[in-house]
């Protein structure tokens, strides 16, 4: 099943859209924060403002490739500014669904409102059936975050490809 990228997906608060230049600082802002990124797999590397900015354009890049990555910038409505991202990754027999929020934005219910309008996408206009969010054990936010918005609790597993524990939950169609 291929992943199409939406242009533009609404919700009450919030676009989701595909990353932009604009997205930059607030983007690297969130790289650089430690506390924000403590459970996030990317390499320390990854976390600097160089890292931060060669992410963001390979993902802006890619959008044009046959292969794009689907990571898309969450932004205020009214705004257009940068909130947090969110993605799916196509996994063996299943879809999974990440996402992040810059820290001045927790708190206020972004972080589900993204997540229930981007799996409504996927499973009404892509037809995904199975959706996987994978959270580190310890992170306790984000996996009471997956449980509000109805994902499954499937137990402790080693998560596919950092070979970390992680706490699976699974949404079905």
């Amino acid at each position: 099943m291929k992943l199409t990228i939406p242009k533009l997906l609404e919700s009450e608060r919030l676009i989701i859209r595909p990353f932009q230049d604009i997205d930059s600082q607030s983007f690297v802002e969130f790289m650089l924060d430690p506390i924000a990124t403590k459970y996030v797999a990317f390499s320390k590397e990854q976390k600097t403002e160089a890292g931060a900015k060669k992410i963001l354009q390979e993902t802006i890049e890619s959008y044009t490739a046959d292969s794009p990555i689907f990571a898309l910038a969450v932004a205020g409505k009214k705004t257009n500014k940068y909130i947090g991202s969110i993605g799916l990754m196509q996994m063996e027999d299943s879809f999974e669904i990440y996402w992040s929020i810059n820290r001045q934005f927790w708190n206020k219910g972004y972080g589900s409102e993204a997540i229930i309008r981007l799996i409504k996408y996927a499973q009404e206009e892509i037809g995904i059936k199975k959706i996987t969010a994978h959270t580190h054990p310890d992170n306790i936010a984000s996996y009471k975050l997956a449980e509000k918005c109805k994902f499954d609790y499937k137990g402790i597993v080693k998560h596919p490809f950092l070979n970390e524990d992680a706490r699976l939950y699974i949404i079905e169609n």
